[in-house]
């Protein structure tokens, strides 16, 4: 489940993309990324919008098993096993988690791991027209489901978050394929280093904003 739970993270996702930009291709590749940080970008907004927990913060007998080396929690709750599907946290849980843990390794819904996967998986079908990387997404998106909930890093709710921010994303990058936006998108005077406005606009709305947003909380 761990290495399973590895393939979710921007460390080994990145490399990949740089991989498909510069060895296989530059457009598709460019795409993905893309999908990547505007992905990334959109999960951050809505952890921080939220502000819910992660199961071993609102209960100490869920242990993080991402991490081997010490899984012991450090909780003060207990007994505070969600009371359904759609349950929130408690106002004390909350409360205490806003003012002493709150950042983005402590905020749980949605699950940035779930969406990514299911935004990439998907994003790479669509652009490589790949019949078995289709057939495999949803395996993907399930596996990458229960890994976090096995690890005690997700509740359900978290990960169906996750599944559902990446088919948000997917199904706008999909729009944007369909359109002349594309075309415009890729004007080789777009990708030159100018001060023109077009230009200036391009470098932020492409790269500044999203890895900006993206690290700054």
């Amino acid at each position: 489940m761990i290495l399973i739970t590895k393939m979710g993270y921007p460390s080994l996702i990145v490399p990949i993309i740089i991989i498909a930009i510069f060895g296989i291709n530059f457009k598709k590749g460019f795409l993905l990324l893309q999908i990547f940080m505007w992905t990334e970008l959109l999960t951050d907004i809505l952890k921080l919008l939220f502000g819910y927990p992660r199961p071993y913060y609102m209960d100490n007998r869920v242990l993080n098993l991402e991490n081997c080396t010490n899984i012991t929690s450090t909780s003060n709750f207990t007994g505070n096993e969600a009371k359904g599907f759609l349950a929130l946290p408690s106002d004390d849980i909350l409360t205490a988690l806003h003012s002493t843990h709150y950042d983005l390794a402590s905020l749980g819904f949605p699950s940035g791991h779930v969406s990514l996967t299911t935004a990439l998986w998907g994003g790479t079908a669509i652009i490589f027209n790949n019949q078995l990387i289709k057939r495999l997404t949803p395996f993907a998106m399930v596996l990458m489901a229960f890994s976090r909930i096995y690890l005690g890093k997700h509740f359900i709710g978290d990960v169906f978050g996750g599944a559902v921010v990446g088919l948000i994303s997917l199904v706008v990058f999909a729009y944007f394929l369909k359109s002349p936006l594309k075309d415009d998108f890729f004007k080789k005077e777009s990708f030159e280093f100018a001060l023109r406005y077009p230009n200036l606009f391009f470098y932020c709305f492409m790269f500044v904003i999203p890895i900006f947003l993206v690290h700054y909380p």
